[in-house]
């Protein structure tokens, strides 16, 4: 009913004068008012909320009319059935139809569903009674008209699902119907194929889907067949299969089937489809002939269906539903017959099946079905032959004929005894094969989807049967010669099966047999010019080769060989005369490619050409033969064997080689025979004087290769480059062998080298030359027989750079020159998989090339991608006199990114070959290079970093950059020497890499300032030791500059950083020289241009503290003043050392003084500058008082407070890195750069601060911070503190000598051990003060694993009790695992090294043992399946039980402990006196006294978890703890009761009776549980075997115990004494200690056997 009628209601009602109920029902059931308004109403009265009802009338009218749902419907469906009948006589006497009718309005169908949903939510629906038992009518009557709205459709389709669906009786009530059922799915599936509309053919898809699930019920109970009979008449028969034969694989459809298969193949009617089909009407005289009459006009529908009367698409969609309905009537027969019914696939009809009494033979059934195949196969045979129909009648076909041979019951894989059959099956299907697959095969101008369904159908016959391919024959291999592209898929998928299924079949040389007497392959008029031959297609012949290996016998196998290698020399003998008669010359491979294609080479290949001579043929044999011969090898196993293959081999080798010799015929295929077969000898360590004379260099050269290997195309010059290396190998191993005295066959060594030399040359020259070399870059598998055009170019350089050694001792100059330009192409194109083997740079020949390569190659690659250029051009001409003129025209040269155009994607691909020919060329070692060459290699990366980087858009530029200066750096750092070319332009240079340095990555920043120290450490090295006047010079002008860049540029703090680097390299080579310097000339230069930067440096560090003071505010930016003051302090140490004094120089010293006298400013300031100024003082005053140095440690200290406040996150600043890696030690790698600033402050200037204080003010620091640590419990949860009582624990303990007095270093280390006991207990006292536990634990083990402190027994009781406090939080630290491995890394260093001590602990020991345990328990109830409203876990449960279980690294952990604890020898003793302890410091006595409290109720623990038992009686629920003397003499259950809820329910979360009992799990996990095994086993070591009786039988008793309450349990959640695997698995903790210990018997304890 639409809105605007709906919102009409009210007029309609004011108009009629409706106020009361009886006025409603009046309304309705009068004629006087239209239908749709009554409709209207009837919507309004039902549901008042879908109309605006501004007077309540409405509202009230359907709130107060009784049983409305009953007196709507009932108006609604009689409205609906007397229109129908009015409909139905209306036809007849032509009465005009009215305007709207009730049952064919959408809105009214969708009314009545409606009500009756609202009728069946209030649980009075009685479908029969509120639809009076006539529904059915109202959907045929729905369904009957032509053209119906697929919203009217929609409506009608849910309410039949309601209908259906919902309530018993409506299905019923249909289901009485069966004559109707079949007239309304007939109806549905012809508006289901007259509807384009989506929603409505998924609506009608549905419909007809439930009505053949309602109609197959009814006919599986129908006691009477032939009315289902009588149900399939021609029209709903052809509908079903139109419907079969349309509609894709599907739920609806296979319901349809379901449909199908009960009415037409009922188990009764089955018995006379097999009568008439099998034409013995004789066997049962009760049946009448007009009983057998109904089978045969079923059949005669079918053959209706596919007669020509239809049209094509007709019989298309019947033919491909034959498959189907043929399937199911197998089903159906295999259900009749006693001796199939276990196997049939259905369950349809077997209800059916004990009411029958007749019963069938296998024969019987197997000769019906066989007579239902031919009859369907027949007509399916008989069907026009148009070009339209030609493919869908064969798909048909093939699927029928895999159908029948493919089932389980009948077909030829069946078991069962079926007759004679078998012959008629094998019959059948040659005839299938010969005249349905043979024609398609052969046939000329077949299209590709043909193709493919002619081999799927010799696909499913291979599953039949294995004789298949011999009936098909040399038809077969013909086509699959000349296969196009579309079909080559299924091509290659058949020839793998028949593979494998004559594999199988042991029949493997069929194949072989076939492929030897196979003719010349015909035309097949192929129409696509891109056809394949599939014969020598890699998949193929691989999985042929394969298969060879694995399961063809040997004597089969060396029979094979000799056939195929024959059959090749004939034809091959044939081709030779032929082109003597002048058939023709040349190689096929040469003037064909291997696909008959005009396409380009770049084209995916798969097959070869076609041909239409011997060529192709030979082709085959060819490939075939040299798979053959090298996957045969694997069959030889034994001497004999051996022996016997290497003579077919030299047989065949002869006969072959005879035939192709003294001709250029096929010679690639001549080198594949020659190279395959000579592999397959060496493979098998063949002797033989066939194998040594055929890989003789000389033979090879003149009987094998080429006379013009220039005229080769690339696919025979890589396959003679695969026989030159081959023969090269073999030649090695002779010359050898003469070296060693050996006696070998060839005399000849002198000339076999040279031609072994000469083929290499010659060979390689024209595989890397221009014309030869192939752009084919497919993958390759390396085997010879698939080099094609495609992957030619992969197979080259794979061949070549695995035989580079080989190749480089035998190449000529000229052809390594050709090899190393090759190198270098392939880094170039991104292939750095030769620098990556370490072998590579063993290859001497090869060294000397590379450099030049690599120029040569640059060279040319700028001038392809940019043309010519003449600075670059230059880079082959280095040379110690040209460099810096080279260098000079580089940097001179004006380019840039802007003044180039070309396309981005150009530019990237452009930029990639440079950059990936860089990356390979740091690759290589500095060393590597030669001595003369790294100049050269200098010259390049220079040219790159300034010249080629520029002219690539930044992000490639940046890359390059990054790259180009990495190299430069390397080849500084290792030949100094190279610097000089830079330095006539050094000044330009650095500018340009300082100017960039402050919009530069991190990345480019570092390696500019790896650059830049390497190349000033190297001037400056020149300058010092050679005095060379005019490196000096460079480098003082250099210095001069970059102190002026520093000073002028005061906000670029990237630029000052590289100054810190440039002068700190001076200063180091400057301290290395002191001595030299004193005597040289350059001496007083330096200083003269020290003295006044050092003095102008100086107020400017002076005028910052001055502004500090007075402002508050710094001149300068923060970080530039921290690069001032390094430059400054590299300056004073570059003066003491031209001085040769080991004092500092005056100035840094006025510069500490004015620090130390301005600390109060610096302490409050913020910023790098503050810190690096106390930094310095830190580690360069040479003297600071205890007041200073406690001054400094609280700055410090302040500082990294502020840090840690900001979750430790800060980074530190590039500018303070530098500067405390200088005065650390002159270089970089003293700094971790990866270091946040609170660890950075921590490690190089707390520690270093901490090492120089003098002994009282490092005892008032050490006192102070325990102070700050205690006064934590009033809030303060900082962690600086205890980071700084470790700092101060490493520094007494771990000080670097020089740095410390001895007796002052002395001194702080009995403090700490004065102050040992008083520091754990305020650690104690932290835990539960809300101090990090990780802290806390880290500082704890700081002191238990330094070996010079000794703990005593109070000290070791407050460890272990801390340890208990960390254990039992509920607090959840950040990293669980890292804290408990921490734990037991703490714990078991306590127990190693203080066993004695531990006496004292046990009680506390035990119990955190026992808690431990739980960290590895998985929760009965998985965590996120618990109640949303239901508590995870108590506010009270230990971290190490709430976040269980725990990962297999801390069940490591916790076993480490307990070996810890128990490291004793193994011994079969039951005596406690022989056990002898290994940790330091105790006795025998002392061991026995430990451990015989500790063990067994650790044990008992595990053992309760595992096996079941009571609950927690140590600690309750509520965390309250029990006394220790509980957990000495009580072994009643668990030291922890994880409360983790049982079960929770939907309403009010988890049962009142319940919420004070919970369940626990086990360690369920089997790594956890074999991670724990040596921990239990090595408690098993040390107890005695009385303990373990007692144990056991305490065990047993407390399986079976009450719970704790004294109940046995509550119902379903009983905790009982077994495991929650069952009484079978675990049945209780005594089982699991019983299974433990015989475990440890077996494979754990050391008996002493021998």
């Amino acid at each position: 009913m639409s809105k605007v009628e709906l919102q009409n209601v009210p007029q309609i009602v004011s108009e009629c004068g409706i106020k009361t109920t009886e006025d409603v029902t009046q309304t309705l059931w009068a004629s006087k008012l239209a239908l749709h308004k009554r409709a209207a109403l009837a919507w309004a009265v039902v549901d008042s909320s879908k109309i605006s009802d501004t007077s309540g009338t409405i509202g009230y009218l359907s709130a107060t009319l009784v049983r409305k749902n009953e007196l709507i419907i009932d108006w609604l469906f009689s409205t609906m059935l007397r229109e129908l009948k009015e409909a139905k006589g209306g036809n007849k006497s032509k009465k005009p139809v009215p305007q709207l009718a009730l049952y064919r309005d959408a809105g009214s169908i969708e009314l009545l569903t409606y009500i009756l949903q609202r009728m069946n939510d209030a649980g009075n629906l009685n479908v029969r009674t509120a639809l009076k038992g006539l529904a059915m009518n109202l959907f045929i009557g729905a369904f009957s008209g032509e053209d119906l709205e697929s919203e009217y459709i929609v409506s009608v389709v849910k309410l039949w699902l309601f209908v259906i669906n919902t309530s018993a009786d409506g299905l019923e009530d249909a289901m009485v119907h069966i004559d109707q059922l079949g007239k309304l799915i007939a109806q549905v599936i012809e508006h289901y194929f007259k509807k384009t509309d989506a929603l409505a053919r998924e609506s009608l898809l549905q419909m007809i889907g439930s009505v053949a699930s309602v109609l197959q019920s009814v006919c599986e109970s129908i006691p009477n067949p032939r009315k289902t009979l009588a149900l399939f008449d021609k029209r709903f028969l052809s509908l079903i299969l139109r419907f079969i034969g349309t509609e894709k694989q599907s739920a609806v459809r296979t319901a349809v089937l379901d449909m199908l298969h009960a009415g037409l193949f009922h188990v009764d009617i089955m018995f006379r489809f097999m009568i008439v089909l099998n034409d013995k009407t004789t066997r049962n005289q009760s049946l009448q002939a007009g009983e057998l009459s109904y089978i045969t006009e079923k059949l005669d529908f079918i053959k209706e269906c596919l007669s020509e009367e239809n049209d094509s698409d007709l019989r298309a969609q019947y033919s491909a539903a034959m498959p189907d309905v043929f399937a199911r009537y197998l089903q159906a027969q295999a259900l009749i017959c006693s001796e199939t019914r276990a196997q049939a696939a259905t369950k349809i009809g077997l209800s059916a099946i004990a009411a029958t009494p007749l019963s069938v033979s296998s024969s019987e059934a197997a000769q019906a079905s066989f007579k239902m195949f031919t009859f369907m196969y027949d007509l399916l045979r008989q069907q026009p032959a148009t070009k339209r129909e030609s493919s869908s009648t064969l798909k048909a076909i093939n699927e029928l004929v895999h159908t029948y041979y493919s089932d389980v019951c009948f077909g030829t894989t069946s078991n069962v005894d079926i007759g004679n059959i078998r012959t008629d099956q094998i019959k059948a299907l040659a005839e299938w094969l010969n005249n349905v697959i043979v024609p398609v095969l052969l046939a000329k101008g077949k299209s590709a989807e043909e193709l493919v369904i002619a081999f799927d159908g010799v696909f499913l016959a291979l599953e039949a049967s294995s004789d298949t391919v011999q009936i098909l024959g040399q038809s077969l291999f013909q086509a699959l010669a000349a296969v196009p592209n579309k079909a080559s898929n299924a091509g290659t998928r058949l020839l793998c099966q028949m593979v494998s299924t004559l594999a199988r079949a042991r029949q493997l040389d069929v194949i072989f047999d076939l492929l030897s007497l196979a003719k010349d392959i015909p035309d097949l008029g192929i129409s696509s010019l891109d056809a394949e031959n599939l014969l020598v297609s890699t998949e193929f012949q691989r999985k042929l080769s394969r298969t060879v290996s694995q399961s063809m016998p040997f004597m089969q196998a060396q029979a094979t060989i000799k056939m195929i290698s024959d059959k090749t020399a004939q034809l091959a003998s044939k081709v030779v005369l032929n082109a003597e008669d002048g058939g023709g010359g040349g190689d096929s491979r040469s003037s064909k490619k291997r696909r008959i294609s005009s396409s380009s080479s770049n084209d995916k290949d798969k097959g070869r050409s076609v041909s239409d001579s011997f060529d192709s043929m030979i082709e085959v044999l060819a490939v075939t033969a040299s798979n053959f011969a090298l996957s045969g090898t694997a069959i030889a196993t034994t001497e004999q064997q051996r022996t016997q293959y290497s003579l077919s081999l030299g047989q065949s080798y002869k006969a072959f080689s005879s035939a192709f010799s003294g001709t250029s015929q096929h010679q690639w295929t001549f080198l594949l025979l020659h190279y395959s077969f000579i592999e397959a000898g060496s493979r098998i360590g063949c002797t033989d004087k066939w194998l040594a004379s055929s890989m003789h260099p000389l033979y090879v050269s003149r009987q094998i290769m080429p006379e013009s290997l220039a005229k080769c195309t690339p696919q025979q010059a890589t396959l003679s480059l695969a026989v030159a290396f081959q023969t090269a190998s073999h030649w090695i191993t002779v010359v050898a062998a003469a070296v060693a005295g050996i006696d070998i066959a060839d005399k000849n060594e002198q000339e076999g080298s040279e031609a072994v030399k000469e083929m290499v040359s010659r060979v390689i020259a024209v595989v890397l030359s221009s014309a030869s070399t192939s752009k084919g870059w497919g993958p390759w598998d390396g085997q010879p027989q698939t080099i094609c055009e495609a992957n030619c170019g992969r197979a080259q350089w794979e061949l070549l750079s695995s035989s580079l050694e080989l190749a480089c001792e035998f190449a000529s100059d000229e052809a390594i020159s050709a090899i190393a330009q090759r190198i270098v192409s392939q880094v170039a194109d991104g292939d750095h998989a030769l620098l990556l083997d370490a072998g590579f740079f063993e290859i001497k020949n090869i060294r000397s090339a590379l450099a030049p390569a690599l120029l040569n190659h640059a060279i040319d690659m700028w001038a392809s991608q940019f043309g010519q250029d003449a600075a670059l051009g230059q880079l082959a001409r280095v040379s110690n006199s040209s460099a810096e003129g080279i260098v000079d025209s580089i940097v001179k040269a004006d380019v840039s990114f802007s003044s180039f155009s070309f396309p981005a994607v150009a530019t990237e691909m452009a930029a990639a070959k440079w950059i990936s020919l860089v990356r390979g060329a740091l690759r290589i070692p500095a060393s590597y290079w030669p001595n003369e060459q790294l100049l050269s290699v200098f010259v390049f990366a220079m040219a790159v970093d300034w010249r080629i980087s520029r002219v690539f858009p930044a992000k490639e530029s940046l890359e390059l950059q990054v790259l180009s200066r990495s190299l430069l750096e390397r080849i500084a750092s290792h030949r100094p020497s190279t610097v000089m070319a830079l330095v006539p332009n050094a000044t330009a240079i650095v500018d340009r890499w300082t100017d960039n340095a402050a919009t530069a990555s991190e990345t480019l920043a570092r390696a500019t300032r790896h650059l830049l120290y390497a190349i000033m450490a190297s001037l400056a090295q020149s300058g010092f030791s050679t005095s060379s006047k005019s490196t000096d010079s460079a480098c003082r002008k250099l210095c001069s500059h970059l102190l002026d860049k520093l000073t002028n540029e005061a906000d670029d703090s990237s630029s000052g950083v590289l100054v810190l680097e440039a002068i700190g390299a001076v200063a180091k080579i400057a301290k290395q020289h002191a001595q030299s310097l004193q005597k040289s000339e350059v001496n007083s230069k330096w200083i003269k241009l020290t003295k006044p930067w050092l003095k102008r440096l100086l107020s400017i560090v002076l005028e910052s503290i001055d502004s500090l003071s007075s402002c508050n505010q710094l001149a300068s930016s923060d970080l530039h003043l921290v690069n001032c003051t390094g430059v400054f302090l590299c300056l004073g140490s570059l003066e003491s050392s031209l001085r040769c004094e080991e004092t500092q120089s005056k100035y840094i010293d006025s510069a500490f003084a004015r620090i130390i006298d301005s600390l109060d400013v610096l302490g409050k300031s913020k910023g790098a500058f503050p810190m690096g100024l106390i930094a310095s003082l830190v580690h360069l005053a040479p003297s600071m008082s205890s007041k200073t140095a406690t001054v400094v440690l609280a700055i410090l200290t302040r500082f990294v407070a502020q840090v840690s406040a900001n979750n430790n996150s800060i980074k530190t600043p590039l500018a303070l890195q530098s500067l405390v890696a200088y005065i650390i030690a002159p270089t970089t790698a003293a700094i971790v750069e990866t270091d946040t600033a609170e660890t950075f402050m921590l490690k190089n200037v707390v520690e270093p601060l901490l090492q120089r204080m003098e002994l009282d003010a490092f005892e008032s620091t050490f006192v102070a911070t325990l102070r700050v640590v205690a006064n934590s419990i009033k809030g303060n949860k900082d962690g600086v503190a205890l980071k700084l009582i470790r700092s101060l624990i490493c520094t007494a303990y771990k000080s670097p000598r020089g740095l410390s007095d001895s007796s002052v270093v002395s001194l702080k280390r009995k403090l700490v051990q004065k102050k040992l006991l008083s520091t754990l207990t305020i650690l104690h006292t932290a835990v539960g003060s809300g101090m990090p536990c990780a802290e806390v634990i880290n500082v704890v083990s700081e002191l238990a694993h330094e070996p010079s402190i000794r703990f005593k027994m109070q000290d070791v009781a407050q460890v272990i009790s801390i340890i208990s406090s960390v254990v039992m939080l509920p607090v959840r630290p950040e990293d669980p695992e890292a804290l408990f491995i921490s734990m037991c890394r703490l714990l078991g260093a306590i127990i190693h090294h203080f066993t004695d001590e531990v006496l004292g602990s046990v009680a506390i020991l035990t119990h955190i043992l026992r808690v431990l345990i739980h960290a590895f328990v998985a929760p009965a109830i998985p965590r996120a399946a618990l109640a949303a409203g239901a508590p995870e876990t108590s506010l009270s449960t230990p971290w190490v039980v709430a976040l269980a279980p725990l990962s297999d690294s801390c069940a490591e952990a916790y076993s480490r402990v307990l070996s810890n604890l128990t490291r004793s020898r193994r011994s079969e003793a039951d005596s406690s006196k022989e056990l002898v302890k290994l940790t330091k410091g105790t006795n025998t006595a002392n061991v026995a006294s430990i451990l015989s409290p500790i063990v067994p109720y650790v044990l008992a623990e595990y053992c309760i978890v595992q096996g079941g038992g009571a609950q927690s009686t140590v600690v309750s629920g509520d965390g309250r703890k029990t006394s220790v003397s509980e957990v000495n003499n009580s072994f009643k259950g668990l030291s922890w009761r994880p409360s983790l809820v049982i079960e929770s329910t939907k309403d009010s979360g988890v049962p009142m009776h319940l919420q004070g009992i919970t369940m626990r799990g086990i360690i369920s996990s089997p790594s956890l549980r074999e991670a724990l095994l040596p921990g239990w086993y090595s408690l098993l070591d040390i107890i005695s075997e009385s303990d373990r009786s007692v144990l056991l039988s305490l065990l047993a008793a407390e399986s079976g115990s009450d719970s704790v309450d004294g109940s046995r349990g509550l119902s379903s959640y009983t905790y009982g004494g077994t495991s929650i695997f069952g009484p079978n698995e675990y049945g209780g903790a005594h089982e699991v200690l019983k299974s433990l210990y015989q475990s440890y018997l077996d494979f754990y304890k050391f008996k002493g056997d021998k």
